[in-house]
């Protein structure tokens, strides 16, 4: 290290050596794959491209696994690595507020793996039987792997929070895949699903164990339970106003085609996006900064401020690209069934 103390300092300054460029780019990748960034803009692309109905079983199994994975962590206040061995450093500066147990990128990439595989050979979309369970399963395992690894080498995880959060998973998973399909059965077809998923979040999040010095975790918890909301509420909208189908049947359409029209709607649907995003996170910021009594503490510090901001925003957000996005495509004719018709294979 450049100074003696950086050891005890996560965010000092040192040196670092790669001995192993493919492993160190492999674990970089892993620990990608877990952040919330990729499931922001993973999860509007698979509603607009792939399959909406395994998209709304991800962000399900996300806020929940979250919920009570960030809670965990904000409870439990189990400490970082480099707080129990000081000659740990950590790669990653965005976490060092936070505390360790569980670990859940573990947590997130390994329920979306076990969803896709479980979904997939549930639906058999080759019809005939011959799922490759074995390939897939294979491929589930080897992305959880080198994710839940990438923690250890990126230095803000240790085996125990790699551990936790897999046992966690598994019997968040066992729960869960006994009732995905009446879940979202009832979020499609009963009007309940408007308003009771908003009070559901918010009486979460006003329990939720919130530590008493600033972290992201709050934040970040309110951000995911924004999402799930909109994402409910804009599939229920969807649903009874029998919006047309988006995503292309790759065995009807050619593939050139597919990643033209996927793009394009990646770039329209990312764009109002950011819009909503920029637009109701002003709103939310200055009114609540006018409604709140005057604090010292900088409103991006301020629960009060930033757990609300978040959820409200990340709802909009969300509802726009799965019901918005899709009002204004199919108005652009950009459906599946208009360009199947104009492209056929």
């Amino acid at each position: 290290p450049d100074h003696p103390e950086s050891w005890r300092d996560p965010g000092g300054p040192f040196h670092v050596r790669v001995l192993n460029a493919f492993l160190s780019v492999s674990f970089h990748i892993g620990s990608m794959l877990g952040s919330e960034i990729i499931y922001i803009t993973f999860c509007p692309f698979m509603f607009w491209n792939i399959e909406p109905a395994l998209g709304r079983r991800l962000v399900y199994l996300w806020a929940i696994q979250m919920y009570f994975g960030q809670g965990l962590k904000d409870h439990l206040k189990l400490p970082r690595p480099w707080h129990i061995n000081p000659r740990v450093r950590s790669l990653e500066s965005d976490f060092a507020a936070e505390y360790g147990f569980p670990s859940t990128h573990t947590m997130a990439i390994m329920g979306q793996a076990v969803i896709v595989v479980v979904y997939t050979y549930r639906e058999d979309y080759a019809g005939n039987g011959q799922y490759p369970i074995f390939f897939a399963s294979f491929i589930a395992f080897m992305t959880t792997f080198v994710t839940a690894l990438s923690r250890v080498y990126m230095g803000v995880h240790s085996i125990p929070d790699i551990i936790g959060g897999a046992v966690i998973t598994c019997a968040t998973l066992w729960t869960y895949l006994s009732f995905d399909n009446y879940l979202d059965l009832w979020l499609m077809e009963n009007n309940e699903a408007l308003y009771i998923p908003t009070l559901f979040f918010v009486g979460l999040l006003l329990v939720y164990p919130r530590p008493r010095s600033f972290t992201q975790t709050y934040g970040d918890t309110a951000m995911i339970a924004g999402v799930a909301n909109g994402v409910m509420i804009g599939s229920h909208f969807t649903h009874i106003n029998n919006l047309p189908r988006l995503p292309l049947n790759w065995l009807v359409v050619s593939f050139e085609w597919w990643i033209v029209y996927a793009l394009l709607r990646s770039v329209l649907g990312f764009g109002i996006m950011v819009f909503v995003r920029h637009i109701i996170k002003s709103l939310c910021v200055s009114t609540l900064s006018r409604l709140l009594p005057a604090s010292k503490t900088l409103p991006s510090e301020r629960y009060s401020i930033v757990v609300p901001t978040k959820f409200i925003t990340y709802t909009c957000v969300s509802a726009t690209s799965v019901a918005g996005c899709s009002l204004i495509f199919s108005l652009m004719g950009l459906t599946a069934q208009n360009l199947e018709a104009l492209h056929p294979m």
